[in-house]
């Protein structure tokens, strides 16, 4: 069965594809919506932003850890079944984090859930990629990229609304609602992915040096890694920043709300743009719009005039967000695929680690705006490494 749109735009899904899509909004709104009190939260036990970046950084590393560890089990299991139990487990943790207010179990929790994102977020992946016939991949990608994107522009909002009036914690219990509504989608809707890999990879160390023994695979990781650590600056420091400006905390998800919304506009447009001017130079352009609004920040000394930057520097997030995991699944055989889309994903935290620990050591010593630097020379790099890959497919 196939779900059609925009029949003279040429946007056509399967309905597999569109449940995914769906079930990616309601995990979306679940995770931006507390992503908006995410940092304000950990701050309140210790009442340090630096610290605030270093127990994030140290979470970070649990994630990279995780992707490698529960390689067999993502090899071994029927992947939808897999997907529902994170879902169920993950709705368990948003309500146990309404309840809390402990330092010692908020690490636990913490630890627990981000454990439960990689398990998540690798069958996820490995399930669209199933679903996607060849050469409909990257639009595919767009396509769930843009109900993502749809979450990550509602949930900020309504997070920060439900934050600022209500309490930091009933933000927790809004994420289980939303997760809920995610798992009963996808459990009515009967998607099956029941692929199990014959040959399970379980030695840590060896799937991790045949990872980085591809050259295709490590650009792809630092392609992904370098679009990720940008959202490090959007989503960590500064809704501490706009906080710190005398700003209310509704003020963080207009923020939020407002750099999401290039991300649902245009992801899908970019996305196909990949077929007529390849990965290098959708790439290319990208990391350039970050690193010059990243420069405008920085000169910038009104707290209004950068969050209008950040937003503006999203149209650049755009291009690569889909874009940069469709080209790992190109370059990638369906097998390979399920073995290494979990480690590939460290990339993302990896890269985001050394973004919050650089920040966090530079906010000992600089004022703010000089993050703002930091970021601009991360785009750099990633342009510079983007130019050298000149037989990009």
């Amino acid at each position: 069965m196939v779900v059609q749109f925009r029949r003279h735009t040429g946007l056509f899904v399967s309905r597999s594809i569109f449940v995914l899509a769906f079930v990616n909004l309601f995990s979306a709104l679940a995770i931006a919506s507390i992503s908006v009190i995410w940092a304000v939260y950990i701050n309140s036990f210790v009442n340090n932003i630096a610290l605030t970046g270093l127990i994030s950084a140290g979470l970070s590393l649990v994630s990279v850890i995780s992707y490698f560890l529960f390689i067999p089990i993502v090899q071994k299991s029927k992947k939808s079944q897999l997907f529902v139990y994170s879902l169920i487990l993950l709705c368990i943790i948003y309500l146990l984090f309404y309840f809390n207010h402990s330092f010692i179990l908020f690490i636990f929790l913490a630890t627990f859930i981000t454990i439960l994102y990689t398990i998540r977020v690798s069958v996820f992946g490995i399930i669209v990629r199933d679903k996607s016939k060849d050469g409909e991949l990257s639009e595919n990608e767009g396509f769930i990229y843009t109900f993502l994107n749809l979450g990550w522009v509602l949930g900020p909002f309504i997070g920060g609304y439900i934050g600022s009036f209500f309490g930091n914690n009933y933000v927790f219990l809004l994420a289980f609602i939303f997760c809920f509504v995610g798992l009963m989608i996808f459990s009515f809707s009967k998607v099956k992915d029941n692929n199990q890999s014959k040959k399970i990879n379980d030695k840590f160390f060896r799937n991790f040096f045949e990872f980085f023994g591809n050259k295709e695979r490590v650009s792809a990781y630092f392609f992904r890694g370098g679009t990720f650590i940008w959202w490090t600056l959007s989503y960590i420091f500064m809704p501490l920043y706009i906080v710190q400006n005398g700003l209310r905390e509704i003020w963080i998800g207009y923020s939020l709300f407002a750099v999401a919304v290039p991300l649902i506009t245009s992801e899908y447009l970019f996305s196909k743009m990949t077929r007529h001017y390849g990965f290098r130079k959708v790439f290319m352009t990208g990391f350039a719009i970050a690193f010059f609004f990243a420069i405008a920040s920085f000169l910038a000394g009104d707290i209004f005039l950068i969050m209008f930057f950040l937003i503006l520097a999203s149209f650049g997030m755009a291009m690569l967000e889909p874009t940069t995991e469709a080209y790992f699944l190109e370059v990638s055989s369906r097998n390979s695929v399920h073995r290494f889309y979990g480690p590939f994903n460290t990339s993302v935290d990896v890269m985001q680690s050394l973004g919050k620990i650089l920040a966090s050591l530079l906010l000992f010593v600089l004022p703010f705006k000089y993050l703002f630097l930091l970021f601009a020379a991360f785009m750099a790099i990633m342009f510079l490494f983007t130019y050298q890959h000149k037989n990009m497919r």
